[in-house]
C-alpha cells in the first residue's frame, strides 16, 4: 500500500468540535459586565472556494506517479517557492480544489488540479488524473447502510478485497439457487391457477401472442434478472435478543451507526490513510462515539473529524481540537496551542 501523509497547511490533524453559541457566554467577562457587540459581518462575494493540500512523506511509487508537480519541501511544512532551494529538500505536492457557481448557467464547476501547473487567473488548470487520486490513502467515513452486498456498498469491497474469487461463486450460487426456487413458484398449482385465471379474462391469452399464451410460459424474475439485482434488494436482520431475527432498521439508528461506522473502519485500515468524516457520532450513544473516535486516531496516519459531540473530542488530545464558534454573526475558530492554556 501507499504511504501518504497529507497535511492542510498549518493545520495539524484535529477533530473540529463545532460550536454553538453557548460560546458567546465564555466570551464575556466579568460577572456584571456588559459585552458590546461586535460590528455585523460584511458578507463578501468571492469568485470561487479554494482548498489546498501539502502532501509529503511520499513514497517511491507515489513520487513517480507525481513526477513533474513535485517541489521542495520547508521546514514550515509548506511547498518552497525558492528557485535556489536546496537540490537535498525532501519534496512534496500540492493537491488544490476549486469550487465555482456559474450564475447563467446555475450550476456548480469544480476542479481538482496541481497548482505548481496551473494559472487559475487564465482559467488553465493541471488536473489530477483519477489514478493519481486513487493512489493517494484518503478515506472518508460515510453513515450509510451497513451490510450491504450490493455493488459498492462497504461489506462488498471488504468482500472483494478478501478474496473476490470466494465472493463471486457465492453469488453465483444465489442465483442459481433464487432461479430453481422462483421456477418453482412459477410452477405451483395455486400460482399457475391464478395467472390463467387472468390470461382467460377477454381472451387476453390468446390475443397478446403469436400463440395462445398460459401460466407455462409466465415466469417471475427479480427486475432485470440478474444476481445485482436480487443484492439490491438483500437487507442485513440481526438475531441480538429474544426478538428473534429482525431488520436492522427494527433494531434502532444506534445499532446501524456502530455497524456502519465499522464497517467504514475496517475499510480504512491503509497504512497512513487519512481519514476525513463529517458529523461523527450524531447517530452513535456517548461510550460508543468516544470508543470509535480513538480507534480512528490511534489507527489512522491522520483524521479530521468534525463533530458536535463532546465524547468525540474526548478522544483527542486538547491542542488538537479545533472549536468553530459563531458570536454576534461572525464566524471564528478557537485552538489551544499549549496544554496550560487549558481553562479548568
Amino acid at each position: 500500500m501507499t504511504e501518504v501523509q497529507a497535511e492542510a497547511a498549518a493545520e495539524p490533524p484535529a477533530a473540529d468540535a463545532v460550536g454553538t453559541d453557548d460560546a458567546a457566554a465564555e466570551d464575556a467577562s466579568g460577572d456584571n459586565s456588559t459585552t458590546q457587540n461586535p460590528p455585523p459581518a460584511v458578507l463578501q462575494r468571492v469568485e470561487a472556494a479554494h482548498v489546498e493540500v501539502t502532501l509529503t512523506d511520499l513514497d517511491p511509487d507515489v513520487q513517480q506517479l507525481l513526477d513533474g508537480v513535485l517541489e521542495p519541501l520547508e521546514d514550515s511544512g509548506c511547498a518552497s517557492e525558492d528557485p535556489d532551494a536546496s537540490a537535498d529538500a525532501p519534496l512534496c505536492a500540492r493537491l488544490a480544489y476549486r469550487l465555482s457557481y456559474d450564475e447563467e448557467a446555475e450550476t456548480m464547476e469544480s476542479v481538482v488540479y496541481f497548482p505548481a501547473r496551473s494559472n487559475p487567473a487564465l482559467g488553465q488548470y493541471s488536473r489530477v488524473p483519477a489514478a493519481t487520486r486513487r493512489m493517494l490513502p484518503v478515506v472518508t467515513l460515510d453513515a450509510g447502510q451497513p451490510l450491504q452486498l450490493h455493488a459498492g456498498a462497504g461489506l462488498r469491497r471488504i468482500l472483494d478485497e478478501r478474496d473476490a474469487k470466494a465472493g463471486a461463486a457465492a453469488f453465483d450460487a444465489l442465483a442459481q439457487a433464487v432461479t430453481e426456487a422462483v421456477s418453482a413458484l412459477s410452477a405451483n398449482p395455486a400460482v399457475a391457477e391464478a395467472v390463467n385465471a387472468v390470461l382467460a379474462v377477454g381472451g387476453t391469452g390468446e390475443r397478446i401472442g403469436d400463440a395462445p399464451l398460459t401460466a407455462e410460459q409466465v415466469g417471475f424474475r427479480t427486475e432485470d434478472g440478474s444476481v445485482a439485482a436480487a443484492l439490491r434488494t438483500l437487507r442485513a436482520a440481526l438475531h441480538l435478543d429474544a426478538g428473534g431475527m429482525l431488520g436492522l432498521a427494527q433494531h434502532g439508528s444506534t445499532v446501524s451507526a456502530v455497524l456502519s461506522m465499522a464497517e467504514a473502519m475496517l475499510l480504512a485500515t491503509v497504512p497512513g490513510a487519512v481519514v476525513l468524516a463529517d458529523d461523527f457520532g450524531d447517530q452513535l450513544d456517548a461510550p460508543a462515539t468516544e470508543h470509535l473516535a480513538a480507534l480512528l486516531r490511534a489507527r489512522s496516519g491522520q483524521v479530521w473529524l468534525s463533530t458536535r459531540r463532546p465524547e468525540a473530542a474526548r478522544a483527542f488530545e486538547p491542542t488538537e481540537v479545533i472549536r468553530l464558534v459563531r458570536h454576534g454573526g461572525v464566524r471564528s475558530h478557537h485552538q489551544l496551542t499549549r496544554i496550560m492554556d487549558r481553562k479548568h
